[in-house]
């Protein structure tokens, strides 16, 4: 056994002849493992509301959105439907019109965003398990509305016949300029209201869901659309089938992946997770100060022992690995701890929902442990713990000789 090693050891379980160090070396261990539980707890739980985000958006967003690079509409032929659906990870898609509309009813009315889908449209969102009100049949026994809770919050509109389900959608008529009192500029168009779904505030004041003959009617579209929204097999490399329909279409037309359309959304909920794990490496920064205290103290209580192991012939470089190990042991030991209490932690609201959320989307706060979160936590647990270790016992040992 490594004789530095064996003595680091043996200082770090014996009695001191000043118990303050061994109380320090306590203090040490603890603020290093609640330091280190912190880390994974806090991780983790933004790894579950990133997954939770990431379930809601796709609920409602396709896995890949194809649109042109320049201009708004295109006509549907351009699209080759044909060889997009012979690739091998493409489930189905759907032809989409998205335009800005008005719609009213009674008193009340709203701007949103009416999207025109396709039938198979409804086999890619998951968008009856969000449905509080009413059914999903847009396109039967004629064209029919959805809309989210918010809006119809907004128009006091009911999906119940007997409380008027019509809704007035007003939309600006192509190539038609706006001017004071000109109503002629838009076109007025009747729906019923079929559904409502509640997903989150994104969604529920976002869009109205609508057949696309309903959409390009009265918008004027004729044959144009203003994308196509494909959805892929579970499992299926998104970046890689991209490429492949960016192959088939050409550079005039834009192909993002689920990503890739809520790109903001993830690039600012990563920079969050980042910024509390600088701020809580900091903190664990601090608590490795502990460390530091505790070798200085118990290399002064050390002092006759290290005069016998310089006077047996002991070298220099030995002696410092003594005390580094003893540091290195201290912060392991807390590392280690922290590590396994903050899975446990976890664990426990993954199993028990032990934290409750009241009024959101979820009963409870949700988790999502990462092996990659795990290794990268360990790995900066020690290079503090190497880092704490070695410079203190290094000056503080060239001051003691």
């Amino acid at each position: 056994m490594n004789v530095a090693f064996y003595i680091a050891k043996r200082y770090l379980v014996s009695k001191k002849s000043h118990n303050i160090i061994n109380i320090i070396s306590i203090i040490a261990v603890v603020g290093i493992m609640f330091s280190t539980a912190a880390l994974v707890v806090i991780l983790s739980a933004f790894n579950g509301l990133e997954g939770l985000v990431s379930n809601l958006y796709n609920s409602f967003d396709s896995d890949i959105k194809v649109e042109l690079k320049e201009g708004k509409t295109f006509h549907s032929e351009l699209f080759p439907s044909q060889q997009i659906s012979e690739l091998d990870a493409v489930v189905d898609f759907s032809k989409i019109i998205e335009e800005v509309v008005l719609v009213k009813h009674h008193d009340n009315w709203v701007t949103i965003n009416i999207k025109g889908v396709e039938p198979s449209y409804l086999n890619m969102i998951e968008v009856e398990e969000f449905l509080v009100e009413g059914n999903t049949q847009l396109f039967k026994p004629s064209a029919s509305a959805m809309i989210g809770m918010g809006t119809q919050s907004q128009l006091g509109v009911s999906t119940n016949e007997l409380f008027g389900n019509m809704l007035e959608v007003n939309a600006l008529q192509r190539n038609q300029k706006i001017k004071r009192s000109n109503a002629s500029a838009f076109k007025k168009e009747f729906i019923p209201l079929a559904g409502v779904y509640s997903i989150g505030p994104d969604f529920d004041f976002k869009q109205m869901l609508t057949p696309i003959g309903f959409a390009s009617k009265i918008l004027d579209y004729g044959e144009e659309i203003t994308g196509v929204e494909i959805n892929l097999m579970e499992g299926a490399n998104h970046n890689k089938v991209k490429a492949s329909i960016q192959q088939i279409l050409g550079d005039d037309f834009s192909v993002k992946t689920f990503y890739e359309q809520n790109e903001l959304i993830y690039s600012v909920h990563k920079l969050e997770k980042w910024f509390i794990y600088i701020i809580l490496v900091f903190v664990l920064l601090l608590a490795s100060f502990n460390i530091l205290a505790s070798l200085a103290m118990l290399i002064i209580d050390k002092h006759k022992d290290l005069n016998i192991l310089r006077s047996m012939g002991a070298a220099e470089n030995n002696i410092r690995k003594i005390f580094f190990y003893q540091g290195l042991m201290i912060n392991l030991s807390g590392a280690l701890l922290g590590l396994i209490l903050g899975v446990v932690v976890c664990w426990l609201q993954i199993e028990f929902h032990l934290v409750k959320l009241t009024g959101a989307i979820v009963d409870y706060y949700p988790v999502e442990v990462k092996p990659l979160d795990i290794l990268l936590i360990a790995l900066t647990v020690l290079a503090i713990g190497i880092t704490s270790s070695y410079l203190p016992t290094k000056y503080f040992l060239s001051r003691e000789k």
